[in-house]
């Protein structure tokens, strides 16, 4: 193997490492309600681990724009006392409980975790998508859940009925592997 080869190899390497794992999902409410961003990993796997969920792209390094941080425990920083980490944090659950959302909650949000060794954290994007406030008249809410073998996927379809207005919302709930 000649020198340059040795070096694309290397650097192809290096530039394959940094390229993180990310995930992307999408979570829909309504205003003034309270919202769950879900996030879980597996802590028997990592152990524990401290994560950040932040407002934004997540950075190379660091936690930009963070709302809350958790050592691996318990939350050890938080922005606003509406950002809550409700799960069982040691077990792998931080997803992320924004109370009482309004319209300017709605954007990216971002969740890294802290894996032990070089170029592992996992990293997860979510879009919150907050719309106005309805007042229904009746509300019916059917958990739903479906499995493959290898994929499990578990969701919320809800639907609210006011005056001549329909509005369906399914929210997917947790995707895991």
């Amino acid at each position: 193997m000649t020198d340059f080869h040795s070096w694309f190899f290397a650097s192809w390497i290096l530039c394959y490492l940094t390229i993180s794992k990310c995930s992307n999902g999408i979570v829909q409410s309504f205003e003034g309600e309270s919202v769950i961003l879900p996030r879980k990993y597996d802590s028997k796997y990592h152990g524990k681990c401290p994560i950040c969920w932040m407002i934004g792209d997540i950075p190379n390094m660091g936690c930009g724009n963070e709302i809350i941080g958790s050592d691996g425990d318990k939350v050890v920083r938080k922005k606003s006392y509406r950002y809550q980490l409700e799960g069982e944090i040691r077990h792998g659950d931080v997803s992320l409980t924004i109370l009482n959302i309004q319209k300017t909650d709605s954007g990216k949000y971002g969740c890294r975790i802290h894996v032990p060794g070089l170029f592992n954290d996992e990293m997860y994007y979510v879009h919150l998508i907050v719309n106005d406030a309805i007042i229904p008249t009746t509300w019916e809410t059917t958990s739903m859940s479906s499995s493959t073998s290898e994929h499990e996927t578990t969701g919320v379809f809800s639907t609210a009925m006011t005056e001549g207005t329909c509005v369906c919302l399914y929210v997917n709930i947790c995707d895991s592997m």
